[in-house]
């Protein structure tokens, strides 16, 4: 798996999926493909796992405590919609959107990501 790090252009075509847009910086984007090729296979399986598992769901109905959902509208991997579905799941559940940013707002927006974390830890 490691070799398909090296095939051009691949890097940056999977970047596309994950955000909005693909940052410049082509070594981070080919160490963040490799380390995500790299996984170890019960990360992988639990990763992929989770994304379907109904426990998962059912789960979100018994969370007790402050949740905060950040979101971001342009995620292709989490779309709006099912942004929407979890918060309803989730009693009381605090969601802060991010624009124009994807999958990653810790990568691609970080200094907004940590404001909005910040002030949800700092008011609870």
């Amino acid at each position: 798996w490691k070799e398909m790090v090296d095939i051009p252009g691949l890097s940056y075509l999977m970047a596309q999926r994950y955000f909005y847009r693909v940052p410049r910086d082509r070594a981070a984007l080919r160490q963040g493909f490799l380390d995500y090729l790299t996984l170890d296979y019960d990360t992988a399986s639990a990763c992929a796992a989770n994304a379907t598992d109904p426990r998962i769901e059912a789960a979100g109905t018994r969370v007790k405590v402050p949740t905060l959902l950040i979101a971001c509208r342009q995620d292709q991997v989490m779309p709006v919609e099912n942004v929407n579905y979890s918060v309803d799941k989730i009693p009381g559940c605090e969601l802060r959107w991010i624009e124009e940013c994807g999958h990653l707002p810790m990568v691609e927006k970080a200094d907004e990501y940590r404001a909005i974390l910040r002030d949800f830890l700092w008011q609870k």
